[in-house]
């Protein structure tokens, strides 16, 4: 239980984890580990591979936590790994937004493991746009594939399924799913957009547009 960094936190009583059956890591820089992470361990439960729009992440990050220095810049970092950056930065040269910098870095550090081959095999793939439409029905899914046993509906019963996220630091969760979800895209102009799906085609990402927060299902591996 000790803490490595700001990014590193229990959640709850250490008591409790010794004492439960599951416990659950919320793993949330390690997209990029995850398919080193498959060929190496074998799970007694599959990962829950959560998946959100990039823009509606890289939106609700900005509105939670400022503009942060988390962003690719002109200049590659200089640490292991930097290849991707040496490899894009001709095109991180001709962004101009923070946003804009903001979704090619969730660009560089999502799309690999998005299109790992066995992504969807290995892993028990979940969609937050199905999440926030029709939490029940998610839930379900999940507890199904982890095989918890019989008591499914009177453990999803339990659950507040429409309260709000721990980093909604400003209350302006919308109670309509459907508003929820448009929210952020709604604030976007057109020319905006059109910068973002440029930012897109670049990497052949098409598994999300920058006009629509629904994922299109079809392209994920």
């Amino acid at each position: 239980f000790r803490k490595y960094s700001n990014w590193t936190f229990l959640m709850t009583d250490p008591l409790k984890v010794l004492k439960g059956r599951i416990v659950i890591t919320k793993f949330v820089r390690a997209n990029m580990l995850l398919p080193w992470m498959i060929k190496n361990f074998t799970f007694k439960y599959k990962p829950i591979f959560l998946i959100r729009h990039p823009i509606d992440t890289c939106i609700s990050q900005i509105r939670a936590f400022g503009e942060d220095t988390n962003v690719v810049q002109d200049t590659p970092p200089d640490c292991i790994n930097n290849e991707r950056f040496i490899e894009h930065n001709a095109f991180i040269k001709t962004l101009s937004t923070h946003l804009e910098r903001k979704i090619t870095t969730w660009c560089l550090n999502n799309i690999t493991t998005l299109k790992y081959p066995e992504l969807s095999k290995e892993t028990i793939v979940i969609y937050y746009e199905d999440l926030v439409l029709d939490p029940e029905s998610v839930m379900e899914f999940i507890l199904t594939n982890l095989k918890l046993g019989d008591n499914i509906d009177n453990i999803i019963k339990k659950q507040n399924l429409r309260k709000a996220s721990k980093t909604d630091f400003k209350n302006d969760l919308i109670e309509d799913p459907t508003k929820q979800l448009h929210k952020n895209f709604d604030k976007l102009d057109q020319k905006t957009k059109d910068k973002i799906q440029a930012i897109f085609d670049y990497f052949d990402f098409k598994l999300y547009d920058a006009y629509s927060p629904f994922p299109k299902k079809q392209y994920l591996s």
